[in-house]
């Protein structure tokens, strides 16, 4: 019977195919059972293998040969198949290790790179590559500017400030501009005076007699969070009051105001015809081994002259990977506010600044942070109009408020800045720029 052959309705009739393939299945265990190791076996297994192939039989021969048992473990299954066509590819020749440089596949005693005795990828690193910007180099400079020495008393007007060391001789002023950054890959050294340049501007106002209108340029804030006010300007018939303070940060900003540029000190408020105090500048010095100062450094600000509040005290940064050391003195104290004059009250003193020393070993030494003194009430005011007193700057301290003036003339008290802020951390200075 054949498998196309169908029953009623046009179905497949299977049943005489399942008889043959059950019959076909018993001759074939028959005889294998009844058949010796020779031709009748081979000639079974023969015509099996033209039903189905083994991946392993290489020769397509349907036997087991030696040379078949490709993973020699005796057996003949997929384990000896390298291919999924039943194929086995021809083995591959060696490849040449990283460290055989002449590619002979032997160990020469050149081969050893590193030395250490054995042969192998430890033995194939390549040559340095060109170098990159490290922290170090970013933050202490490349030295390009080499090493200065300080020997008679000048302002600093180098435009490369990046030195290896840089030292300021015993006896000499050196005067150093609002905003420098001094980097050095090695050591920083004072042992004579240095003062930093004020650099915020105080207010001012114009006005003619006997009006009372006027043009007013206002202070400059520098780093503080508020302007300094100039004194009420006006005629002898009402109180003229004194001008506000400018107002300070607060503690935690003051911290990481480490680049704070050429304002840092908050200018005084001005008044008619008179400029109020600038504000101190500020000085950052980044050296890699050691800031050591054994003389002075100040960033002050300015007094302000009569009827103006004074600057606000500066900013001073001294950072290092090793030593940072204070054996001398450090002042970024507020200017002093002006006195009262026939034309006006006092003004108010000006807050004091910020000393930050940064090194793993630190010496605090004498720091001075001190906000400005009001300025003297005394006298009369005889002049009409007339104005309070200016306030002061501010910085990491509050700038002292004006004095007031009467209508008789009698000039009220100014008040003084408060103290600045002293910061010190015992870390590598990589740590904070």
């Amino acid at each position: 019977m054949r498998l196309s052959d169908t029953g009623p309705a046009g179905r497949l009739d299977t049943s005489g195919a399942r008889f043959c393939l059950v019959a076909l299945a018993a001759l074939v265990l028959a005889t294998l059972a009844g058949c010796d190791e020779s031709g009748n076996r081979a000639g079974l297994l023969s015509g099996l293998a033209g039903l189905e192939r083994s991946c392993w039989d290489a020769n397509h021969n349907g036997i087991g040969e030696a040379s078949e048992d490709v993973n020699g473990d005796g057996n003949f299954d997929e384990l000896d198949c390298t291919e999924d066509d039943g194929t086995r590819g021809q083995p591959g020749a060696d490849g040449i290790s990283c460290w055989d440089l002449n590619g002979n596949g032997e160990a020469d005693p050149a081969e050893d790179v590193n030395g250490d005795g054995h042969y192998n990828a430890l033995d194939c690193v390549g040559p340095q590559g060109p170098a990159g910007e490290d922290a170090e180099l970013r933050i202490y400079g490349d030295g390009s500017a080499g090493p200065k020495i300080v020997i008679a008393s000048t302002t600093l007007a180098d435009t490369n400030l990046q030195y290896t060391d840089f030292t300021v001789n015993p006896g000499v002023t050196l005067t150093i501009p609002s905003g420098a950054v001094i980097r050095c890959t090695s050591t920083f050294t004072n042992s004579g005076t240095i003062l930093v340049q004020t650099s915020a501007r105080g207010g001012t106002m114009t006005a003619a007699n006997p009006t009372v209108e006027g043009s007013q340029t206002p202070a400059h804030p520098g780093a503080s969070s508020g302007v300094a006010a100039a004194g009420e300007y006006g005629s002898a018939a009402q109180i003229r009051a004194g001008g506000g303070g400018g107002l300070a940060f607060n503690a935690l900003a003051g911290r990481f105001i480490l680049l704070p540029g050429a304002n840092a000190g908050g200018g005084g408020g001005g008044a008619s015809a008179a400029i109020g105090g600038y504000g101190g500048g500020s000085l950052v010095v980044i050296a890699q081994s050691s800031v050591v100062n054994n003389g002075t450094i100040s960033a002050n600000g300015a007094n302000g002259p009569n009827r103006c509040g004074g600057g606000g005290g500066g900013i001073v940064v001294l950072a290092s990977s090793g030593v940072t050391a204070n054996s001398g003195t450090i002042n970024v104290n507020g200017g002093a506010g002006g006195s009262s004059d026939a034309s006006g009250g006092a003004g108010g003193g000006g807050g004091g600044g910020i000393v930050h020393l940064i090194g793993p070993s630190v010496v605090a030494g004498t720091v001075n942070v001190v906000g400005g003194a009001n300025g003297t009430a005394s006298g009369t005011a005889t002049a009409d109009p007339r104005q309070g007193g200016g306030g002061g700057g501010a910085c990491a301290g509050n700038g002292g408020v004006g004095g007031n003036v009467s209508t008789a003339g009698a000039p009220g008290a100014a008040t003084a800045g408060s103290a600045g802020l002293y910061f010190q951390d015992n870390s590598d200075a990589l740590w904070f720029f």
